[in-house]
């Protein structure tokens, strides 16, 4: 693997003693170089590699740097993990680990120190180890601290995977909101809930949320609803509030395109005998008839530009087996005559229980919903946040705990009997406080949680 932030090349093989190890070359070095020994797998988040190693019986995780320092990362002394599934949020490293009892946890960690912190009890049970489980959860580089992730609990007398976000990187979580009514029918949680269709976790990343960096409230994913753990309804959702709640789009939308920033939607059908497109983040959908009723989608065509009004199409017509280019463009059909007064600020996070994010209000712009332009968000001024007092929510636990029920208590796999490294002897050190506030978060205040 070439490192996307360097010129060096990771590999895995083996050492003359036939011992595992991860290898490192470049265009400068003769002949590879060991880098650690006993390596298993890596990975790459953005600009930092992620190696797990296996020492007799200890499996550890190790991040690589893209100057090529090598840093070992710290957990609770008596956690045994068997395997590590690595993703990252801005500077928080999210780790799931599977422990020796095969319970699947996540843990996470400023990029700074690597001390790995527990998040909640366990997210559930790996109960098949001869394959590879499937770890879903997503985080998001434009929305600090937003984690997404299928999670399982009991409720009613039945075990259900739904889908729940964090907008604190993992300290408080709630469910997401599936549509109200599905089929004339509402749906109303816990007995009607929404699981996205997430990518698994196995080596890299691959979002299965499909959004604009420049408009991250605007998200769209396939999903599957459930009523009564029964499988009810499944086709792709649309959410304008980061995440939290979800609606449907016309049955008939297969393929779902964000142009402009996230100003236009573009819907297309299996078959393209028609196409789809909103206006308003997809709250009202209005479709044109394409001539010929048998065209196959094979390629699009994506311009360079992320705010591009165009979008091209190769289809082949299953019928007469010709094929064809189909171009969609918008240009003329929203104004170009945008300004500053078309847009509001939005803060992220579920909005009727509080209004802050991160410790601030006035996040990122979204465009009114009524307005129909093109898209000025790359010219928009930064946005001066206002900031928030702190609250609970704002602050996580230190390492060697971890919280659950609102408080922060101790991990159980720490060292409870190790002594503190921090202490000059003689010195009267008074009992450490379990919280801290989370890592890049900017709220202010002189309460202490």
């Amino acid at each position: 693997m070439w490192s996307s932030s360097s010129n060096n090349l990771y590999f895995l093989g083996k050492s003359f003693e036939n011992e595992p190890y991860l290898f490192k070359t470049n265009y400068i070095i003769a002949r590879p170089i060991h880098v650690l020994a006993g390596a298993i797998k890596y990975g790459e988040i953005g600009d930092i590699l992620w190696v797990v190693t296996k020492d007799g019986n200890k499996t550890k995780l190790y991040l690589i740097l893209n100057d090529g320092e090598v840093r070992k990362t710290s957990f609770p002394d008596f956690l045994n993990p068997i395997n590590f599934y690595v993703t990252r949020s801005n500077s928080q490293i999210f780790t799931i680990v599977i422990n020796e009892t095969n319970n699947i946890l996540l843990y996470s960690a400023s990029s700074r120190n690597l001390r790995f912190v527990r998040i909640e009890e366990k997210l559930r049970i790996f109960k098949n180890p001869l394959i590879e489980p499937c770890i879903a959860i997503e985080t998001f580089e434009n929305l600090p601290g937003v984690v997404i992730m299928n999670t399982e609990t009991t409720l009613e007398g039945y075990a259900k995977i739904f889908t729940a976000i964090s907008y604190n990187y993992g300290t408080k979580w709630t469910h997401i909101i599936p549509p109200k009514v599905i089929k004339e029918r509402s749906c109303v949680w816990p007995s009607c809930y929404l699981k996205l269709q997430l990518e698994c976790q196995i080596n890299s990343q691959k979002n299965s949320i499909k959004f604009s960096e420049m408009s991250p409230f605007l998200m769209t994913s396939f999903g599957t609803i459930f009523r009564n753990g029964v499988e009810y309804y499944s086709g792709i959702l649309l959410s304008e509030d980061a995440g939290y709640s979800w609606e449907l789009l016309p049955s008939s939308i297969e393929n779902l395109h964000i142009l402009d920033y996230g100003n236009i939607l573009l819907g297309l059908p299996k078959v393209l005998n028609s196409f789809y497109f909103s206006y308003d983040f997809g709250r009202t959908w209005k479709f044109l008839t394409l001539k010929g009723n048998s065209f196959i989608e094979i390629k699009i065509i994506y311009d360079p530009s992320a705010n591009s009004l165009l979008k091209t199409i190769i289809a082949l017509n299953e019928k007469s087996k010709e094929w064809s280019y189909i171009q969609i463009d918008f240009s003329q059909a929203i104004k170009t005559n945008r300004k500053e007064e078309d847009y509001e600020i939005y803060t992220p996070g579920v909005h009727d229980k509080f209004v802050c994010f991160q410790g601030q209000k006035r996040f990122t712009y979204r465009r009114k919903v009524d307005v129909i332009c093109k898209s000025l968000l790359n010219k928009l001024p930064k946005i001066s946040p206002d900031i928030c007092p702190c609250t609970q929510d704002d602050f996580g636990c230190i390492f060697g705990n971890y919280f659950i029920n609102g408080q922060c208590i101790k991990d159980p796999d720490y060292d409870q009997d190790k002594t503190v490294d921090i202490c000059t002897p003689g010195e009267l050190v008074s009992k450490p406080s379990r919280t801290k506030k989370i890592e890049g978060d900017i709220c202010k205040s002189n309460k202490k949680w």
